[in-house]
């Protein structure tokens, strides 16, 4: 999915959101909360390996609050979102506002239904999360999907992130990584 949009689009930011309650927080197969630098550095390592230097990978607890903020940053351009079809696009109808665009600088919102594509299948660009998580610890099954790109010693770069030593994630509370994994952007 991001290969998709970064081939059409100038720029684009993925924003890794953060789990601020219970509900908006994914589990693997093995129960552990998987704290959002873990896909962040994974979505580095694979925008690495396929040369998708016009990606930046971004943090936030609030994905709706900053996107709101990045936009408003802008000016002079097109913003498309870049959203699966399985999402609530409904969320993001809020930027199509009259109220929202009169707070832009000549920033045109494109379409999102029509922008969305439909990112559920297997393969290199179609990559579900939820099939990610309960795979998890079987290399051949990530194999299938994880992307074509990842050299051997990346792939496995990327297995040892979701399968840490000692089989814990550092904690969610613990910013550390995170912050560091922010400053690096």
């Amino acid at each position: 999915m991001i290969k998709h949009y970064a081939e059409i689009c100038d720029e684009v930011i993925v924003a890794v959101s953060g789990q601020t309650n219970v509900a908006s927080q994914r589990y693997d197969k093995l129960g552990r909360a998987m704290p959002n630098f873990v896909a962040g550095e994974i979505l580095e390592i694979y925008c690495k390996a396929a040369h998708l230097d016009n990606v930046q990978i971004a943090m936030t607890l609030n994905p709706m609050n900053w996107i709101s903020a990045t936009v408003r940053h802008f000016s002079n351009c097109k913003v498309m979102f870049g959203l699966s079809k399985k999402d609530d696009i409904s969320r993001f109808e809020t930027f199509t506002t009259e109220k929202f665009q009169s707070t832009l600088n000549n920033v045109e919102i494109l379409p999102i239904e029509e922008n969305a594509i439909d990112a559920t299948q297997e393969g290199d660009e179609n990559i579900s999360a939820t099939y990610v998580r309960d795979h998890i610890d079987d290399k051949e099954a990530l194999r299938k999907v994880l992307p074509s790109e990842l050299s051997e010693q990346q792939f496995e770069e990327v297995y040892a992130i979701m399968n840490p030593e000692g089989g814990e994630y550092p904690s969610m509370t613990d910013q550390t990584k995170a912050d560091k994994f922010n400053a690096r952007q």
